[in-house]
């Protein structure tokens, strides 16, 4: 699977009782979309940081356990915990960024989707080539939106003479989401690596990490 080029360009800081550095934030956003071990040049590569600070700051992270760290072979590799709030903090501000460089490309795109956000949907997310950046002036609108609602495709309809986009909706009911991870599984990876979510994020969060081993 070919994983998304980016940049974390922003973090975040202290919140709680926990002391934070900005850095330490930009961090723990940077494992996002895959959410897999990392070695330090490669997380140095995501945040455009150097070697010395991005240490320094894994190695508070390590000791706050919200990183892991585990030696394979003669190499550290670090892996967030996805069950700690402040890993899903951080897919919030990677996913903030995503949204915002789809806002930047496609305003007209990201205009129709807020507009969707109206409706009762559970989530609902772009995925396919705008996801991904590599669309053309053919490319079709791809959007996975979760709901049980009836009638739903009037409100895609609408949009379409509104915004002059070819959306190819896929409409999956909330008990089914979950069930694409062992019934399709390289659309579930696609979706982890590349999807932008502009609504449910703490439900996609759960289904996509917290729940992912089971």
């Amino acid at each position: 699977m070919i994983k998304l080029e980016r940049k974390q360009m922003h973090g975040f800081g202290s919140f709680g009782t926990m002391e934070l550095s900005m850095l330490e934030g930009t961090i723990i956003a940077s494992f996002f979309p895959e959410a897999e071990e990392m070695t330090i040049k490669e997380i140095q590569k995501r945040i455009d940081y150097s070697y010395e600070r991005a240490n320094t700051a894994l190695k508070s992270l390590v000791k706050k356990g919200i990183v892991k760290e585990e030696k394979v072979g003669k190499t550290l590799v670090y892996s967030l915990d996805l069950q700690s709030l402040y890993a899903q903090i951080g897919f919030d501000h990677y996913m903030l960024e995503r949204i915002i460089e789809l806002k930047k490309k496609n305003p007209k795109v990201f205009r129709a989707i807020k507009e969707l956000e109206k409706q009762p949907f559970e989530i609902i997310i772009l995925f396919g080539s705008y996801s991904k950046g590599s669309e053309t002036k053919e490319s079709d609108v791809d959007l996975m939106i979760v709901t049980d609602k009836k009638n739903k495709e009037n409100d895609i309809y609408g949009l379409r003479h509104l915004y002059n986009l070819d959306f190819a909706p896929v409409f999956v009911k909330w008990q089914e989401f979950p069930k694409i991870k062992i019934e399709n599984p390289e659309l579930w990876r696609s979706l982890k690596n590349f999807s932008i979510v502009f609504r449910g994020d703490d439900l996609y969060y759960y289904w996509m990490y917290k729940n992912e081993k089971n």
